[in-house]
């Protein structure tokens, strides 16, 4: 790392340092990176128990295929974020922050997921972006894409931003052949740098944020996954689509 990467490092340090308080554990990282980490308890055990339906927000839906002449030529089964007549699509934004130099810096989540922890252990991580399901609670049942961006990025970074912009005309389908599941992928410029508000962990299942400077993501990546912590699908598709649209 050369010596205006370890400049902008140490100032982004020092902006996150009077953010989040004193008392907050940062620490300088792997290619520039910052990581926060956040007010998360513990980290559970987890067993997987068998095939259930009875989450709130995914559901098994059963499907049968019939030929020209009625006959039934297979079963399979989906998960839908709905019900039978309606799916729930989902938004994930990219924050993105720049700091006194212009430099841009990219906001990741690092998250232990209850699947991930029961298959590989208590070190698995997945790496993200601040991401929910568009009208998930009754009120705010009837949000739009835009609105529902808005309140995730808020709610899961503590930050705010008045310039939310689509990376996609079209929801993405996250997996086609297991779940009707459709994404919305925006950016979020911070422009006012400062905290709002105490983020959500999600259940404890958020463990930090990792502040990037944009212009060593691939490094970043690729140094992370030596440590097991794997992005997501989501993760990579809202980096090409940020790629793109530049």
């Amino acid at each position: 790392m050369g010596l205006t990467d370890r400049i902008a490092q140490s100032f982004m340090y020092k902006t996150l340092r009077n953010i989040y308080g004193p008392e907050k554990n940062i620490l300088k990282k792997e290619c520039g990176s910052i990581y926060v980490s956040s007010s998360a308890i513990g980290i559970f055990n987890w067993k997987i128990t068998g095939i259930s339906n009875n989450d709130k927000y995914i559901k098994r839906l059963g499907l049968i295929s019939y030929d020209d002449n009625g006959n039934e030529t297979g079963i399979y089964t989906m998960a839908t974020r709905g019900d039978l007549n309606e799916q729930k699509n989902v938004t994930v934004i990219i924050p993105l922050c720049r700091d006194c130099f212009g430099k841009t810096w990219i906001v990741f989540q690092e998250e232990a997921r209850p699947i991930d922890l029961a298959r590989r252990g208590r070190q698995a991580r997945l790496i993200s972006f601040p991401a929910g399901i568009i009208g998930d609670e009754e009120s705010f049942k009837n949000e739009t894409a835009n609105e529902s961006a808005k309140r995730e990025l808020k709610e899961e970074t503590g930050f705010c931003s008045d310039k939310i912009t689509p990376l996609n005309k079209y929801p993405i389908m996250t997996s086609s052949g297991l779940t009707d599941e459709s994404t919305f992928f925006y950016t979020a410029d911070i422009s006012d740098f400062k905290f709002i508000s105490e983020p959500l962990t999600d259940g404890d299942v958020t463990r930090g944020w990792h502040f990037v400077p944009a212009k060593n993501i691939s490094k970043w990546i690729s140094d992370i996954e030596r440590y097991e912590k794997i992005p997501s699908g989501q993760t990579l598709s809202a980096l090409y689509l940020l790629k793109t649209n530049e």
